[in-house]
């Protein structure tokens, strides 16, 4: 929690220092998915995923990995006993997106609007209160932000959500 506060502090203020490097996201991505797949077990969820990116994207490697975890987590934290949840890495028009899917309870309009605000939990319908304090997606909003990205969401109460993160590709590409 402490941990938590201190980075959204640094991260509301943009005080956080990212160390970015133009390479693919595909490593920061897989990193994320390894550390997803180390904390939640293989017989508790469905995992697809699909990496087809070859596009650069000045990033931090750590931060992005970061955000992709807490999309990933999130995505189990809030599915039922049926937990099918994708991730996609793909190039688009002069942009590469990372989309994280879920076959969860999914959000109202209203929920969707304040999902990245700090503090804010969606409540888990059925489950009581949520875990956490509500300041991983608004710590993500503000690291995609600071990588000159966005990071939105779509969804329908009852069948999901789907967060994409867009970041601008880069015009020269140092590869790993």
């Amino acid at each position: 929690l402490i941990d938590q506060l201190l980075t959204w502090r640094a991260a509301s203020k943009e005080m956080m220092e990212l160390s970015l490097e133009t390479h693919p996201v595909a490593e920061a991505v897989n990193g994320a998915i390894d550390r997803f797949n180390s904390m939640v077990a293989a017989d508790e969820r469905t995992l697809t995923v699909s990496i087809e990116t070859g596009l650069c994207v000045q990033h931090d490697a750590k931060a992005l990995n970061s955000v992709v975890l807490n999309l990933l987590m999130n995505a189990y934290k809030y599915t039922g006993t049926n937990k099918e949840i994708r991730i996609r890495a793909r190039d688009g028009e002069g942009e590469v997106m990372i989309e994280v899917a879920d076959n969860g309870i999914g959000l109202s309009a209203a929920e969707a609007k304040r999902i990245f605000r700090p503090f804010y939990r969606a409540p888990r319908k059925g489950k009581g209160e949520a875990g956490g304090v509500g300041l991983g997606l608004a710590i993500a909003w503000n690291l995609i932000g600071q990588h000159g990205g966005t990071l939105s969401v779509t969804s329908t109460q009852g069948e999901g959500s789907c967060f994409t993160i867009r970041l601008p590709a880069a015009e020269t590409c140092h590869e790993q």
